[in-house]
């Protein structure tokens, strides 16, 4: 991928302080909901569409509306900022998502005029095609979730405003609901920001035939038990195991499961159960003995626990964790 789309686009997703006052007490509790990811409570406290708005405000009310789907009042808001900005490239998102949506070009015809191709690259790269013809939705939503990809994985990213992440990976799963790695992504970042629930009905989207589906389930499970719950999450998984007894990998999640919640020697059965089995990778069998070391030395079976950091760093021998272990255990 272009280089300077990368960095173009990290550049408008960086965090940044705005400058304008709030343009109501509403408006204080829906960008603080914003901050925070709570969108449906940001909807709650939304302004009416005649209220007279700075482009900040207009903006996170863009942000809101849009990761809640809802894309033709996103659209107004849209309309609103680009009366003043034509340059927004997040108001030219939503303005041309819903062009396509509804198969009309009078939004893309209305871009070239105004905007030189060198001033909106992303916009470019999402919609047009080298030769200048415009991108099915399929196409769009795969380049969106491209750059978002692309982004987070340079170092300049560190900064960023995952609102704008969540932002452009929801207009991606718009313009192609079957978009499943869209989901998954979105997923990842809500549990990311610690926000299970949201991560959930993310993960929830990707269907049993989709090669993401049990790491899916995996993650629901894990994040059940960081929400206190976790018998919910350890029946969740027992059942998923029994739904799915050829994927062995679910052993090493339960393991995880018992480990996070101090239950050593349940962790240690399944642990001992995977790596009993040997349908593991060779790079991945330093770790299963590094963790079932650690579950031996947390419940008090030192000879057990230093057989294991011996195995594991025989198999792994420059491992700062084990060697930590051995150093100081």
């Amino acid at each position: 991928m272009n280089k300077h789309i990368i960095l173009f686009f990290i550049a408008l997703i960086v965090i940044t302080t705005p400058t304008y006052p709030f343009s109501s007490s509403s408006y204080l509790i829906t960008n603080t909901a914003v901050k925070l990811f709570d969108y449906k409570k940001a909807y709650s406290h939304l302004p009416p569409y005649n209220e007279n708005l700075n482009e900040i405000d207009l903006h996170n009310k863009l942000l809101t509306l849009t990761n809640l789907n809802l894309i033709d009042a996103a659209k107004k808001i849209a309309e609103q900022i680009l009366e003043t900005n034509m340059l927004n490239q997040e108001a030219w998102m939503v303005h041309l998502v819903s062009a396509k949506l509804k198969n009309s070009s009078e939004a893309f015809d209305k871009l070239a005029p105004i905007i030189k191709q060198e001033e909106m690259p992303l916009i470019n790269y999402v919609f047009f095609n080298s030769n200048g013809t415009i991108k099915s939705t399929q196409e769009s939503a795969r380049s969106i979730y491209e750059i978002v990809q692309s982004s987070l994985a340079d170092p300049k990213s560190q900064d960023v405003d995952y609102n704008f992440i969540l932002f452009y990976l929801t207009i991606s799963n718009i313009l192609d609901p079957e978009f499943y790695e869209g989901y998954y992504y979105s997923a990842q970042i809500h549990q990311f920001l610690k926000n299970f629930e949201q991560a959930e009905l993310y993960y929830n989207m990707i269907p049993s035939t989709h090669n993401l589906h049990i790491e899916s389930k995996k993650n629901i499970a894990l994040n059940k038990s960081k929400l206190n719950k976790f018998t919910e999450g350890e029946i969740y998984l027992l059942e998923l195991i029994s739904q799915h007894p050829n994927e062995d990998s679910l052993l090493i999640t339960l393991a995880d499961l018992y480990r996070f919640q101090k239950k050593y020697d349940q962790a240690i059965k399944y642990y001992s159960d995977f790596i009993n089995t040997n349908k593991y990778n060779l790079s991945e069998r330093w770790r299963l003995f590094y963790l079932r070391g650690i579950c031996y030395e947390r419940s008090s079976q030192w000879v057990l626990a230093e057989i294991d950091f011996l195995e594991s760093l025989k198999l792994k021998s420059d491992s700062p964790q084990v060697l930590n272990y051995l150093a100081y255990g």
